[in-house]
């Protein structure tokens, strides 16, 4: 009989055992889960935040700064490219980025006119479109 009570203490430790690793590996893998889970959903939020400060950027009008803090002269050659000037204007620090500004140029379809101009980083995409595209060669607006 006691022999008997042994074994069935041991069979019991057993199940339980089993069951507690059942329950140990059901909760590991629900934290997996919310990991998981919570690492697409940043990577999602993050990419619509880019995605959305890119497009405002090609449609709103964005300035590197509020104020006139910094004109500079700007030389477009006349074999110059809108991804030359993008990238003249972004290493002068005079646009946010230098991809949402080529995307605005080309839906503006403004022709761009060789010339010396005088930007400042408060001035907004369309200004510096405006500026750089201007039907007359001044440069001193």
């Amino acid at each position: 009989m006691e022999r008997e009570q042994a074994v069935s203490k041991r069979v019991k430790v057993n199940v339980g055992a089993k069951e507690n690793a059942e329950y140990l590996n059901t909760i590991i893998r629900l934290i997996l889960h919310i990991v998981v889970y919570g690492v697409i959903i940043f990577a999602i939020v993050s990419f619509a935040d880019k995605a959305y400060e890119f497009a405002y950027q090609i449609y709103g009008d964005v300035a590197v700064s509020q104020k006139a803090t910094v004109k500079k002269n700007i030389e477009i050659k006349s074999g110059d490219n809108t991804v030359v000037i993008a990238d003249k204007l972004y290493k002068e620090k005079l646009i946010m980025n230098k991809y949402s500004f080529i995307v605005r140029m080309k839906l503006s379809q403004e022709i761009i006119k060789p010339n010396t101009y005088k930007l400042a980083n408060n001035m907004t995409y369309s200004e510096i479109i405006e500026t750089i595209c201007a039907t007359d060669t001044e440069s001193d607006e």
